[in-house]
């Protein structure tokens, strides 16, 4: 992976940990088992910044292969990256260990900071 991607992998991970932080600590005043909402979003969160790795991995990999084998490649992870979070959803519904609300949260965390930063980061709005 070239260096400006990583950097901007790890600059959404960091914020992304922060953003669960906050979170959880604003959560646990409203809601009833605080625990189960830290756990949510640390499994949901988890498993959204190694989705997230991933992509970039992905996407690092199918810029180099054939147009036509690269589409099959990233239709096939996609595919992955989208039944492992609906398996993360299953298991947080199922658990009574998990926040389900905490667990989304924790899965889509990522996609805020991501439209933060690039919002934050163009020119024009500077």
């Amino acid at each position: 992976m070239m260096n400006s991607v990583r950097g901007t992998v790890f600059q959404v991970i960091k914020w992304t940990i922060v953003l669960n932080c906050i979170a959880g600590a604003i959560g646990a005043f409203w809601i009833p088992n605080p625990m189960a909402l830290a756990l949510g979003l640390l499994f949901g969160s988890a498993i959204g910044l190694l989705n997230f790795y991933e992509l970039a991995l992905t996407l690092s990999k199918s810029i180099k292969m054939a147009p036509g084998k690269a589409t099959q490649y990233a239709s096939l992870k996609y595919f992955l990256r989208f039944m492992i979070t609906a398996i993360v959803l299953f298991v947080a519904i199922k658990s009574p260990y998990l926040n389900v609300f905490g667990t989304a949260f924790g899965l889509v965390s990522i996609k805020f900071v991501v439209f933060a930063l690039n919002l934050l980061n163009k020119k024009q709005y500077k």
